[in-house]
């Protein structure tokens, strides 16, 4: 695949930040891709995040310094409501992204409104050791 000139290999140092550090940034597109209804390829998640480093919305190891402009980009546009504690009540017509913690790390997954996982960027991810510690809020504008 070839971006701006450049060959992506299989082995591309662009490929790796979304599978080792990318929760918070595909449990945002998971987000727009459950209020939008369109899933989009694994290709073109790829061009995103690379169109995301180049607008500085996010960093490298795709820690998501923009959420609102990563909604854009994703197709999109919702206002980031900010960090809210665990216990915040999730209202209509906002939507969460949740926190977890356990020691040495921090993962991020879609939740359900009420607390609960809807979506979790890994494959088979047992959150038992995790604890709630935050929840990223969302509104559609």
């Amino acid at each position: 695949m070839i971006f701006g000139g450049t060959v992506l290999k299989q082995d591309s140092d662009l490929i790796n930040p979304i599978k080792k550090w990318g929760c918070y940034f595909m449990s945002i597109y998971n987000l727009v891709e459950k209020i939008t209804g369109v899933k989009q390829q694994e290709h073109w998640i790829v061009l995103k995040l690379v169109e995301a480093i180049g607008k500085g919305v996010v960093d490298g190891e795709t820690t998501v310094l923009n959420p609102e402009g990563l909604t854009k980009i994703f197709g999109k546009e919702l206002d980031f409501l900010g960090k809210m504690p665990s216990n915040y009540t999730t209202n209509a017509g906002e939507y969460e992204i949740l926190m977890f913690e356990k020691p040495g790390h921090t993962h991020f997954v879609l939740g359900d409104g009420k607390g609960g996982v809807l979506f979790d960027p890994l494959t088979a991810h047992d959150m038992g050791p995790y604890k709630l510690v935050s929840k990223r809020i969302f509104r559609s504008v």
